[in-house]
């Protein structure tokens, strides 16, 4: 269960395995790690018919991902822009050049693999389609895709590329998808978008 700061949830009794109560000066409170997420700072704005039927379970590092990404290349081009040229080309060995390029990669790599997780998902009896929040470039931001029923291809299995055990392909656009089956609230959703 998720607790939210100032919820409704009342805390659990005061009181040890003996029956004894705890005095007021010491605290029961304890630290989850549910404590730490950070899920949908702002309602998504979806018409009263659509439904939520998938929320990821990755969001919260989703977006964190997104956010450290972000700030190391603002930050390695504000480093780039303010250093003299001359300097950077003392700077400049092997090394520090394959660091960078390693940086680059891995900064790549993350805003790919993050970009590609549908953070809530959104389904409509009505229009008989789904609405999809994917994540935007910019921190916290979603971007919406309208997916029909079936249209959304299964994973492939690869011995070469382990990760596309994950990775599903939306048909019409060719976006890839990475969607997680426990994050569906009923595996019907789950059967209906994909393609049979």
């Amino acid at each position: 269960m998720v607790r939210y700061w100032g919820s409704n949830i009342e805390p659990k009794s005061n009181k040890n395995s003996v029956g004894e109560t705890y005095s007021k000066d010491k605290s029961s409170w304890k630290f989850y790690p549910s404590d730490l997420v950070i899920k949908n700072l702002k309602p998504d704005s979806v018409p009263r018919h659509y439904k939520m039927v998938y929320r990821s379970s990755v969001e919260t590092i989703t977006n964190f991902c997104i956010l450290v990404n972000t700030s190391t290349m603002l930050g390695f081009s504000a480093f780039i822009i303010s250093t003299k040229s001359s300097e950077l080309v003392e700077m400049a060995s092997v090394e520090s050049v394959l660091g960078a390029f390693a940086l680059f990669s891995y900064v790549a790599l993350l805003y790919t693999s993050a970009l590609q997780v549908p953070l809530r998902m959104y389904y409509s009896a009505e229009k008989e389609n789904f609405l999809v929040k994917m994540p935007h470039l910019i921190p916290y931001r979603t971007k919406t895709l309208t997916l029909q029923p079936g249209t959304v291809m299964p994973p492939s299995k690869s011995q070469w590329k382990p990760w596309t055990i994950f990775q599903y392909t939306h048909i019409p656009s060719k976006t890839k998808l990475v969607i997680l089956r426990d994050g569906f609230e009923v595996p019907m959703y789950y059967k209906k978008l994909l393609r049979d």
